[in-house]
């Protein structure tokens, strides 16, 4: 719910959000590439939207409690941060890309 919250309130303008889900299992190859990934299987969980992309300084960002490209008084921009910590609570990692004029997507893994 912290996810879909925060896409709506950080990209109103966004025509299309999908978000997909498919059972994977992580080998030792992508395990050496990824250091919090771990040799097992996994539920992953991508979101892609049309918004515009994020500067790289934003994207440094996201996940610190509290940082908002929001307006003053428009929220306290605490959902990605929340959304970190369940996924690391749950043994898991995220991977986000994102590239100008195309679509974002999000790996919630």
């Amino acid at each position: 719910m912290n996810l879909y919250v925060n896409t709506h309130d950080a990209i109103p303008k966004c025509d299309i959000l999908k978000t997909t889900a498919e059972n994977i299992l992580v080998d030792e190859n992508y395990d050496r590439m990824h250091i919090n990934a771990q040799v097992r299987r996994y539920v992953v969980i991508t979101e892609t939207d049309t918004s515009s992309s994020m500067n790289p300084i934003i994207m440094d960002w996201i996940f610190e409690a509290f940082f908002t490209t929001k307006e003053l008084g428009s929220g306290t921009g605490s959902y990605l941060s929340s959304v970190l910590g369940i996924i690391k609570n749950n043994g898991s990692f995220i991977n986000v890309h994102s590239e100008e004029k195309k679509a974002v997507n999000s790996k919630f893994i």
